[in-house]
């Protein structure tokens, strides 16, 4: 299943595009085939059905994977964005507003202090 051949060849398969069979449902109908093939004694069938369901379990698990991987990568570039917004809006609130403040009132006390230490 590793090879890029497999991939595009499941990738490819119109079953796995149509909307009203999804790969569970695939799977279940392989599951039977294999089930059937061995009530009948025709076990090459069977172990083929049963190589084919193996592929595509590791198949689906990698593109179930790859989906979490990917909606995961989104959030977090969601939340990074969202944070550089939020640093951008308290530096422009304590540059715009309260640093001024806080130096002007730094300054008052230390005038205060310096007129007490003279007295």
């Amino acid at each position: 299943m590793s090879s890029p051949e497999k991939s595009d060849h499941f990738t490819n398969l119109s079953i796995f595009n149509k909307k009203d069979l999804q790969a569970e449902d695939f799977l279940k109908i392989l599951e039977e085939h294999k089930k059937t093939c061995e009530r009948e004694h025709r076990y090459e069938e069977a172990q083929l059905a049963r190589k084919r369901l193996r592929e595509l379990r590791k198949y689906e698990e990698n593109r179930l994977v790859e989906s979490l991987d990917s909606r995961h990568q989104s959030e977090i570039n969601e939340l990074m964005l969202a944070h550089r917004q939020e640093m951008e809006e308290v530096t422009d609130v304590w540059e715009g507003d309260l640093l001024p403040r806080f130096e002007s009132e730094a300054e008052n006390q230390e005038n205060l202090l310096k007129l007490k230490h003279a007295n």
